[in-house]
């Protein structure tokens, strides 16, 4: 890593982009793995210098590219949004999620200052953290607009991010207590919540932009969508409505309630069962619960994977630092 940056601090070095942002997000794993040597390791006298001079030519590194990286950005951002103008179809959705990730990869690496008991304040950053969080907004803005121009297109898709919008905000007043006054038993959703772990990665998921994690999140929808499925084919009284609901398209009132549901996370009287009816249509596309892979980068744009929600999802290459990896699942395409 030392030899890495004073090669691209010599007079003359021009950075390519792409490869520069794929090889920070691996020095940025080694960076932070260094905290986790034994203690014998580190205090060893040579191991020591090798730690001080890596920071030494990471300072100088930062101090260099850091305006540079950050320009570019700012341009790739820009481009990014005259292509969702011209053609939102166009822009690959794990664009996104790529360009989510190489923004983390270029934040401050405590790990080794922490090792060699310097001061975080004084650390060197190739991207300031206020920046960072400018851009991921930003780019968190550009994939709605994306979502926005290219979900509504099919039933399938404008259902699946309904729903997973309409949990976010149902997860947002459950936070708050705002579904404990409910006395209402159509909501299941506080159910669903205390399951081991969902409060937990809704938690997680609910603090960074939704291209952060995708996989994390399609397992989640998935299983709700399991969970609604479950309760409708128990024949407790409690699920009675579930089974009146019908497998048929939804009328526009319901989804333009939905729709503000999701905008405002305000919810109205009804706004449960409409959320359920939507998951029960959506069962119904997917030929049961499942767990929806929008994109995989081997195949062209536009095309969604299914994978029953009770077997493990299928294998997936990480796109972004907080996504899962799963694995062992039949596929089968769906258009």
């Amino acid at each position: 890593m030392t030899e890495y940056f004073r090669q691209w601090t010599e007079p003359g070095a021009a950075l390519g982009l792409p490869d520069f942002f794929e090889d920070m997000s691996t020095i940025a794993d080694r960076m932070q793995s260094i905290s986790s040597l034994p203690n014998g390791i580190l205090a060893s006298p040579s191991v020591l210098r090798s730690l001080h001079e890596l920071e030494k030519e990471y300072t100088t590194f930062a101090s260099i590219w850091a305006p540079y990286i950050q320009s570019a950005f700012a341009e790739k951002l820009v481009e990014l949004q005259a292509q969702i103008r011209q053609s939102a179809t166009s822009v690959r959705e794990g664009t996104f999620t790529s360009l989510i990730s190489d923004i983390q990869s270029m934040l401050p690496h405590p790990a080794l200052r922490s090792v060699l008991d310097l001061a975080e304040e004084d650390a060197p950053v190739l991207l300031d953290p206020d920046v960072a969080r400018d851009l991921m907004t930003r780019c968190e803005e550009l994939h709605n607009a994306f979502q926005n121009s290219t979900y509504n297109k099919s039933e399938r898709r404008m259902l699946w991010l309904l729903i997973w919008k309409c949990l976010k905000a149902a997860f947002m007043n459950y936070e708050v207590g705002g579904l404990t006054h409910l006395t209402d038993q159509r909501c299941l959703e506080a159910d669903f919540f205390c399951k081991p772990g969902v409060s937990r990665e809704l938690r997680r998921l609910i603090q960074l932009p939704d291209a952060a994690n995708p996989r994390t999140i399609e397992n989640m929808v998935g299983k709700y969508c399991r969970f609604i499925d479950r309760c409708r084919a128990n024949p407790h009284e409690r699920y009675f409505h579930l089974r009146q609901l019908r497998e048929k398209s939804l009328r526009h009132h319901v989804l333009s309630s939905l729709k503000r549901f999701a905008e405002t996370r305000l919810p109205d009287t009804n706004i449960w069962p409409k959320v359920h009816f939507a998951v029960i249509r959506l069962n119904s596309i997917n030929g049961g619960p499942a767990v929806v892979r929008r994109w995989r980068e081997e195949e062209k744009q536009g095309e969604w994977v299914n994978s029953p929600s009770y077997l493990p999802s299928p294998p997936m290459r990480q796109s972004s630092v907080n996504a899962r990896r799963t694995s062992g699942a039949a596929t089968t395409s769906v258009h």
